[in-house]
């Protein structure tokens, strides 16, 4: 279930950076329907549905739509914070999130319950550390799994550097927790990702909730990408001793500055004005 609910998470990053391509040539276009604060509805690829967010006229997100039939019912807390999400596979629910804040409404803890056949099935703690700027610089994360009649564990850790609003680095790693002491991270089961090439324009994921994107963020580095102002049009890989480096020829952008499709017009974003 674990790796099911991450594939979830991937599918906003996928659809996302479908743009990167070898398709040359980038263009403004113009959006006249909107010129003032926005939140996005939407993601297509061909005219196919990837993701739908659905909000209120305010912009407060309240439901993920996902391509897969699944989707996310979000509740908030009475400081407007999001303080719990539930997924669903028609309607049988597959996970919980519980979402708790600090003394400076930081997010600061996401706990995570799984089901399988309406079964406890893992349970995932995640902790967040921020520096002054109050960005996100580091995870911990402990994972507890039903194992033969029993349960197993292990811990993961993320860390991210910043070029001012952007991250231009996430390292992750993990290992097994055994009799309740860690084992020791292994420098070959290390991943990372550099994000180079942001185009100063405005990242479209950053118009939902910022607990949304941490919350989104915290499985793998693999959508880390979403917690940057901007969008990196370069990024490298390295996992297993090799890298891969994939690059994009970027994005058509609306008079505001926002992305509304990859330069073929294949992959689009939809928004709505904030009323």
């Amino acid at each position: 279930m674990k790796m099911k609910k991450f594939s979830i998470f991937l599918q906003i990053v996928i659809a996302f950076f479908a743009v990167y391509s070898c398709i040359p040539g980038n263009a403004n276009l113009v959006d006249p329907s909107i010129s003032g604060p926005r939140i996005i509805t939407k993601i297509d690829s061909s005219n196919v549905m990837k993701q739908e967010f659905i909000s209120n006229n305010s912009g407060v997100l309240q439901q993920v739509k996902f391509s897969s039939g699944e989707y996310q019912n979000i509740s908030y807390n009475g400081n407007n914070k999001i303080s719990k999400i539930t997924s669903y596979e028609g309607t049988t629910i597959e996970a919980e999130w519980q979402l708790s804040y600090d003394a400076n409404n930081r997010l600061y803890k996401v706990e995570q319950t799984d089901y399988l056949n309406s079964a406890f099935h893992s349970f995932i703690e995640y902790l967040y550390t921020y520096n002054s700027a109050n960005q996100i610089t580091h995870i911990d994360s402990i994972t507890s799994f039903a194992l033969g009649g029993g349960t197993g564990s292990f811990y993961g850790v993320i860390d991210y550097t910043y070029s001012g609003n952007n991250i231009v680095k996430a390292v992750e790693n993990s290992n097994a927790i055994i009799n309740g002491v860690p084992e020791p991270l292994d420098p070959i089961t290390e991943k990372s990702i550099i994000f180079e090439n942001f185009d100063g324009k405005i990242n479209p994921m950053s118009t939902l909730p910022k607990e949304y994107l941490i919350f989104i963020s915290s499985p793998s580095i693999f959508t880390s990408s979403i917690l940057s102002a901007s969008n990196s049009l370069k990024n490298t890989i390295y996992a297993g001793g090799t890298n891969s480096t994939s690059t994009s020829t970027g994005f058509n952008y609306d008079l505001q500055n926002y992305p509304i499709s990859d330069v073929s017009g294949v992959v689009k974003y939809h928004y709505k004005a904030i009323q």
